[in-house]
């Protein structure tokens, strides 16, 4: 006998997370747990199959993509979701309507492969604020050094976004932003034979700590990611090999700098003085003590106005 499927998503309108943990904007069901060329895409995967706990039922899992930035944000945001449940194989079948205008149908069926008398197959439906742009099959024709670019730049995007269960109930916001931690729950804790392997990762681990992210890649992929972040050559992944990997490098900073400029400063078509007026205002409200000077948590909270949540070593930089 099946087990109920409970889909549960949080809207922004509900409080949400902040902005660290970007809107989804896209939602692709596959039958593939792992799969890197969907992790270069953008995607991550939810690890939960749809058809757990059924005999016959296959195996399934939603990935979603979520928003690169503020532009496809206001773009491509999904804002709500609906299922239809019916007949597939009658395509005059009510399962084919849309909810609604505008929804977009995930392709698939959720309840595929479950068999019963009593059974329905089951569509699941996104709206989005507009329909959602194509993207590039990394799958076909990219050359090995532009797909590994990709994936490195993928692996250090989703792993900055993450915001963990337990860090949501710490902070509306997404807890503190403590790559270390998320590292620390996957190193090796004690070895009675080697005692550098303490606070260490191997491949199998450090593909446990992407798997907690979301980002289900093959074994070929998981190795690429490990010999580019393990600088000594070693085997094994040390805490400051990994911070330094997920880190922003100075070009990332200063493209940070620019996002703030603008976000605080540049409006085309309003006049300096109007822009200056802007920039006090929100200035005042930042700096808490009055001081006229930003200390280090009022900076953080700048920054993370604009989209951008940074570590210590990179608001300090």
């Amino acid at each position: 006998m099946a087990s109920p499927i409970l889909l549960w998503y949080r809207r922004r309108s509900q409080g949400g997370s902040g902005v660290r943990l970007k809107p989804i904007v896209d939602i692709i069901l596959s039958d593939k747990l792992v799969d890197s060329a969907l992790v270069i895409a953008g995607y991550t995967c939810l690890n939960k199959s749809t058809n757990k706990g059924t005999i016959t039922g296959k195996a399934q899992y939603l990935w979603v993509r979520r928003a690169f930035n503020t532009e496809e944000e206001e773009k491509d945001a999904i804002v709500d979701v609906a299922i239809t449940k019916g007949n597939k194989k009658d395509m005059d079948n009510h399962i084919y309507k849309p909810p609604g205008r505008g929804f977009i149908q995930v392709v698939g069926d959720i309840n595929h492969g479950y068999m019963s008398a009593f059974s329905s197959n089951i569509f699941l439906w996104f709206r989005p604020i507009t329909p959602r742009s194509a993207e590039k099959d990394w799958r076909y024709g990219v050359p090995d050094d532009e797909r590994n670019y990709e994936l490195e730049c993928r692996a250090r995007r989703a792993i900055r976004q993450f915001v963990s269960p337990a860090d949501l109930n710490f902070s509306p916001r997404g807890g503190p932003t403590d790559f270390a931690v998320l590292f620390n729950r996957h190193a090796t804790s004690k070895s009675a034979y080697d005692s550098s392997r303490v606070g260490t990762v191997n491949v199998s681990q450090f593909g446990t700590l992407l798997k907690e992210v979301g980002l289900n890649i093959n074994a070929r992929d998981t190795r690429h990611l490990m010999h580019r972040i393990d600088s000594a050559g070693n085997g094994r992944m040390s805490r400051e090999e990994f911070l330094s990997f997920v880190q922003l490098n100075d070009d990332q900073l200063d493209e940070v700098a620019v996002k703030i400029r603008d976000f605080f400063g540049a409006t085309k078509g309003v006049s300096d003085k109007k822009v200056l007026k802007a920039i006090r205002q929100r200035f005042k409200r930042l700096d808490g003590d009055g001081d006229g000077i930003l200390d280090i948590d009022e900076f953080r909270q700048m920054v993370q106005m604009v989209g951008i949540f940074l570590t210590e070593p990179e608001l300090m930089r």
